[in-house]
């Protein structure tokens, strides 16, 4: 992700979609940078409140500025149909609003 020349390993899915899948891990100096493989990278700016788009529909909205190359996760990206959703951990995806024993 160093070089705009550089072809990176992923698949968008559909022309309006705003995001694309990694096909493999992205790996890149700055540790912010890295991609998981399977998980979505943004092919465009995305600003806070706008929709995060794959497969051509909106799969939820983003809660800050995204910027082309950076990851999509829990996050920067949220439900616009479930609010306990929002509350996900971003690392584990466990939801924080319940006691495991």
């Amino acid at each position: 992700m160093e070089s705009s020349d550089t072809v990176l390993p992923v698949l968008v899915i559909h022309p309006d979609d705003n995001c694309a899948v990694a096909l493999e891990e992205i790996v890149s100096t700055d540790p912010g940078k890295c991609i998981p493989k399977g998980h979505k990278m943004a092919t465009k700016p995305i600003d806070e409140g706008k929709p995060v788009v794959r497969y051509g529909y909106t799969i939820g909205l983003a809660s800050c500025a995204i910027a082309v190359g950076d990851w999509i996760h829990l996050h920067n990206c949220k439900s616009r149909y479930d609010d306990r959703g929002n509350s996900l951990d971003p690392q584990s995806g466990n939801a924080n609003d319940t006691q495991y024993e």
